[in-house]
């Protein structure tokens, strides 16, 4: 039963096979194909999900998961306290990444902050079998108990948005709209934006929607007793700049070759690891040979060598620098030595020098273990 349901969202595929018009629905995400209503029981201090696609024409609504503990009140990772509004976005940032789809973000109003929810499998050997459909925790903004992050605030926000990838939170207690964006390579991170706020002497009163023109529309009290609605336009900043990519990192530091040549080319768990990331950054299709796009991740791979020119061009644009390995020092014989000491009485001299690292890879074990599930399942099949 529900106890003072305040908010509703709704995911919906762009077809059966497509989360989104570039994103087709891979095997391991077979839910992403249905709609869900999502509600917020404010009261019961949780967010409900329901499968609206079995129910005959949509009139029915089953019940698949819930996040936060029924009647219990929380702040921490397990739960909330009085969530109210609520947004979808899909496909979910970690959809190349992990068996997720979508993004709900939930304005959890009494612990001041936005708690950002995953609709997907635990793990890729549920999304294999297509059981354990659920609502994950993916992060938060804020929070009552917020010691760590203490420039992240929000005062008592009540409804959230979407405007492109940018996310819209209403704060009453705040009379501001706080515009946030998911980190675009820590996925359980915020970035704020900017914040806006009403004309002088006009109290927001919580709600608001936005148009894909780029008008927030919300409403408002004028003390004493006036009441309305109004809009803000978006600056141009706001409706024009582009998402940045999840590899921007990576591209904006300059790769040494020689490491590609020699370390990655050695071992095949390394490559996996290094170009799985790299194509996944780019929502290339490299584990999917049925859908769209694919390629095969070996092709990199030319035996004696690593061929990362065409890695640049074909995956990257061309926006990779490629830089020549760091210099030995040449160490000076009076300040090198044999393992017993002496300088210049034996063939073994020890020299300093540079070492050499790839890229940083927080997603590496999710690409493995799906790329061996995957594999697991082509070969039963």
């Amino acid at each position: 039963d529900f106890y003072y349901p305040t908010n509703l969202a709704f995911y919906s595929p762009y077809n059966s096979t497509y989360i989104s018009e570039d994103t087709p629905i891979n095997p391991f995400l077979y839910d992403a194909k249905h709609d869900f209503l999502l509600v917020s029981d404010s009261g019961s201090h949780r967010i409900m999900l329901f499968n609206l696609t079995l129910g005959i024409g949509g009139a029915a609504m089953d019940f698949v998961a819930q996040f936060g503990l029924t009647g219990e009140p929380t702040d921490d990772s397990t739960g909330l306290h009085l969530p109210h509004g609520l947004a979808v976005s899909a496909p979910a940032v970690e959809v190349h990444f992990e068996p997720v789809f979508a993004n709900i973000f939930v304005a959890d109003r009494l612990n001041d902050r936005l708690v950002k929810l995953n609709l997907g499998y635990p793990t890729w050997e549920d999304a294999e079998r297509a059981t354990g459909l659920t609502l994950m925790w993916g992060g938060e903004y804020g929070g009552v108990n917020n010691k760590v992050r203490y420039n992240e605030t929000l005062v008592d926000p009540l409804a959230v948005c979407m405007f492109r990838y940018y996310i819209m939170v209403a704060e009453a207690g705040g009379n501001s709209v706080s515009i946030l964006k998911v980190h675009h390579s820590d996925l359980t991170k915020f970035v704020f934006v900017s914040r806006l706020t009403p004309v002088s002497g006009i109290q927001m009163t919580g709600n608001m929607a936005v148009t894909e023109a780029g008008y927030l529309w919300y409403t408002y009290v004028d003390e004493p007793a006036t009441y309305g609605v109004a809009s803000i336009f978006f600056d141009e900043w706001l409706r024009e700049t582009p998402k940045r990519d999840m590899i921007y990192d990576f591209v904006s530091q300059c790769q040494n070759d020689t490491w590609y040549h020699v370390d990655v080319l050695a071992n095949e768990s390394l490559y996996l690891e290094v170009v799985g990331y790299i194509l996944n950054a780019t929502a290339t299709n490299w584990l999917y040979p049925d859908l769209p796009g694919w390629i095969d991740i070996y092709k990199f791979n030319m035996s004696t060598y690593f061929d990362l020119d065409t890695l640049n061009v074909t995956i990257l644009g061309g926006l990779l620098e490629i830089c020549a390995p760091a210099a030995s020092s040449t160490t000076p014989a009076m300040l090198s030595g044999d393992s017993d000491g002496w300088a210049g009485q034996s063939s073994t001299v020890t020299t300093a020098g540079a070492s050499e690292v790839g890229p940083t890879n927080i997603f590496s074990h999710s690409i493995l273990i799906a790329f061996l599930v995957l594999w697991a399942f082509a070969a039963a099949s």
